[in-house]
């Protein structure tokens, strides 16, 4: 072979290498992002679960409430109420509907 061709076959072997080190980097970072998106998934449906557990407690401290006018019920409904509002608003920043007006939360 001439040495014009084996010139031409080192660099397209270079460049060959270079590609597959930019795919592997390219999977490695598809892998992270998949794993970093099933987290926040998790996360997302975890404080779902807790937001409706604070309101359905928060619903039985209203019927409670209702019954019998006690500081003391009164105080841990706003308390739940409170923490109702927090979870929300972190699950609204986890799952992007902050801000979003095309997004209802439900009441």
């Amino acid at each position: 072979m001439n040495q014009k061709y084996l010139i031409r076959i080192a660099e397209l072997e270079c460049q060959l290498r270079q590609k597959d080190q930019q795919l592997s980097l390219v999977e490695e970072t598809e892998a992270f992002l998949r794993s970093a998106l099933a987290r926040a998934e998790e996360k997302i449906e975890e404080d779902e679960r807790e937001i409706e557990h604070l309101r359905a407690q928060i619903e039985k401290l209203r019927r409670m409430l209702f019954g019998t006018r006690s500081e003391k019920l009164r105080r841990e409904v706003e308390q739940a109420e409170a923490l109702l509002k927090q979870r929300e608003q972190d699950s609204d920043r986890y799952s992007g509907r902050e801000d979003d007006p095309q997004v209802p939360r439900q009441l």
